[in-house]
């Protein structure tokens, strides 16, 4: 059988979700679309545990954005960029691996509306369908706008907007709950959010994420998948 390897931690991979769980809107009726978009997505934790220690996760995505199409790959430091964890067994091992936390993520939005999530190990040349009971277990949050905006615009309304954002086209928005505070700088042209930052309520984890505008590239990170083996992530169950 093949089994699926542990991510790198499980903060990390959760962070995107738990970073925006604030600001999470069910029931997205659709969305208009906007102008393609390549960000780089810069994410930072830091947390102070009740051991007096502060730990610092960090992790740079690729984000590419089109009308009906959204792709985020996580970019590997040089260290590991040559490592491969992914298909290929151990020495001796009766099973392979599939390692979602260096998997890119394609979130496809049909003409009807639904929404088709994969992941895709681009090292091994795999695509692994992920049904929507599998959701949780991937830290996928189900909601087309939500990706595709980073954060749902339907979002925004429920939060204050408290002033102008650093430059022009930009909007500073609030929101105060129970678990926390989060901020965001939002760019009305882009329809991204440039910033976001999230304290939980005690203070002792501290989350951000801020996108920086890269160029596009010729080639679309999804050229050439119908090459690619396809799977199901039951496949990678013990």
């Amino acid at each position: 059988m093949i089994a699926i390897e542990p991510m790198m931690t499980q903060a990390a991979r959760f962070a995107r979700v738990a970073l925006l769980a604030l600001l999470c809107q069910t029931g997205w009726a659709g969305a208009a679309s906007a102008q393609d978009l390549d960000l780089k997505l810069e994410y930072r934790t830091v947390t102070v545990g009740f051991d007096g220690v502060t730990r610092t996760t960090e992790y740079v995505e690729r984000f590419t954005r089109r009308a009906d199409r959204v792709w985020t790959e996580k970019v590997m430091p040089a260290v590991v960029a040559g490592i491969q964890t992914g298909q290929a067994a151990a020495p001796g091992a009766s099973h392979q691996h599939l390692d979602l936390g260096r998997a890119a993520r394609s979130v496809e939005r049909l003409p009807d509306g639904r929404v088709i999530f994969t992941m895709v190990n681009v090292a091994d040349r795999l695509i692994v369908d992920i049904g929507q009971p599998d959701y949780s277990t991937v830290g996928f949050d189900g909601s087309w706008g939500q990706n595709y905006f980073l954060i749902a615009p339907s979002a925004l309304r429920q939060m204050q907007r408290v002033g102008a954002g650093p430059s022009s086209d930009t909007v500073r928005y609030e929101r105060s709950t129970s678990a926390g505070t989060t901020r965001v700088v939002w760019d009305e042209s882009l329809k991204i959010p440039l910033e976001v930052v999230s304290v939980s309520k005690d203070g002792r984890t501290r989350q951000s994420m801020i996108s920086r505008v890269v160029p596009s590239s010729a080639l679309l990170p999804w050229a050439g998948l119908e090459r690619f083996d396809r799977r199901s992530l039951a496949d990678f169950s013990d």
